[in-house]
Parts: structure tokens; sequence; C-alpha cells
């Protein structure tokens, strides 16, 4: 008789997510090429606390954030967009609404807009997936990207996570391990042409950077 593991037995479960906790899209109208790096260089500052993720970058610039409480440093930001910026608006919580919103304003204000990654469940945008990879004893992992409402409706039960990755044959065991990790989720803000939208243009007029400073130091002392 083989004592080989059975190759489709799954050994661990492992799920990797941001902190958790509400979401908001900070939705900012920009007048200039400088307004824009100004909304930036500001979330680059929050994203050293929370999990921060672009959604467009322009004219209509839009941010998501996910924090595990209410963190007063996010009203300090929603103040200093109100009183830096000719338009800015937060919206409690992210779905589909909010965000076909920021890509029509996007699409027609002609700014970059970012992709998100879908949901393997039911097929949203997600903007801070659960990743989720299967360990086999075979050695081969399968993984896959989940939002947390379709996680968290299969967490008690091993098997039902690993149907959202394979509704095949994978097969768990009383002794199948389901490891959690919660961290902030870190996503790269400027590539290629978006580094060229953010780029100062001469001739802008600028926030200068004493009043950015004062932003960001007003950020740093509420967080």
């Amino acid at each position: 008789m083989s004592t080989e593991p059975d190759g489709s037995m799954v050994s661990s479960i492992h799920l990797r997510a941001g902190q958790g906790g509400a979401c908001r899209v900070f939705l900012v109208q920009t007048r200039n090429r400088a307004e824009v790096k100004h909304v930036q260089l500001l979330f680059d500052e929050v994203a050293q606390y929370c999990s921060v993720r672009p959604l467009a970058l322009g004219v209509t610039t839009a941010f998501v954030i996910q924090s595990g409480d209410d963190h007063p440093m996010l009203a300090s930001l929603e103040q200093i967009l109100k009183e830096d910026f000719k338009f800015s608006m937060v919206h409690g919580g992210f779905n589909p609404v909010i965000h076909r919103i920021v890509e029509d304003l996007a699409m027609e204000t002609m700014s970059h807009l970012y992709p998100l990654p879908l949901c393997g469940g039911c097929g949203c945008a997600e903007p801070f997936p659960v990743w989720l990879t299967i360990h086999r004893f075979s050695e081969r992992r399968l993984k896959g990207l989940f939002c947390e409402r379709c996680v968290s409706s299969a967490c008690g039960d091993p098997q039902a996570l690993c149907r959202l990755v394979d509704p095949g044959a994978l097969k768990t065991s009383p002794q199948t391990s389901v490891v959690r990790k919660r961290s902030i989720l870190r996503f790269g803000m400027t590539r290629g042409r978006e580094r060229e939208q953010a780029a100062d243009a001469d001739g802008d007029p600028s926030p200068g950077n004493s009043a950015l400073n004062d932003s960001k130091d007003l950020i740093r002392r509420a967080s």
C-alpha cells in the first residue's frame, strides 16, 4: 500500500488580507498637474497608516482607503481636501455605484483609471481583495483573489474555502490548517503615464511646499 499523500489533499489554506474595516472613497476635482501631485502626496502619507488604493488620477482624482477604525487622521484629511481644492467629497463604503460614478467622471474628464481586481466568487470589483492560497501535499499551490464577503461566508469551513478556488476534487481533513494574516496593503501609486500626469507642469500654480508640508504635518499629528 502506498504511503504517498493524496495529491488532492489540502495541507493548509492561507488568507492574506488588509487590516479590514470600513472603506471610504475620496473624490477630488483638480485644476492642474501640481494639484494632482499635491493630492497624491497626501495619500502617500496616509498610506503609511492605512491601506490606500488609487482609483483615478487626473482632473478626477480618487482614492479608496480601508481603515480598521474611525481614524482621526481621516477627518483631518477630509478637512484638508475641502480647504485646498475646488471640489472634494467623501463617500462612506465602496460599492458598484460609487465605483461607476468614479469611472464615469474619470472618462468624462479624460483622467486615468486604475483597474481593480475582480472577486473570483461574485465577480465584483474589489479594491482590497483577500489573497487565498491553497497548499496541497503534492506541493502544487492554487491561488485566487476574493472579496471579504465571499471569504467570510466560507471562512468557517475549509472545504468551502477550497471550493472558491477550485470547485473540483480538493479534499480537506481535520488537520487542514487555516492561516489568516492581516496587514496594511500597499499599491504602487504612479507608473508610466500616471507619473507624467502627476508631475509638476511648468507654469502650473502650485500649492507650495510650505502648504503641502503643513497638510502632511496635520495628518501625522492626527495619526
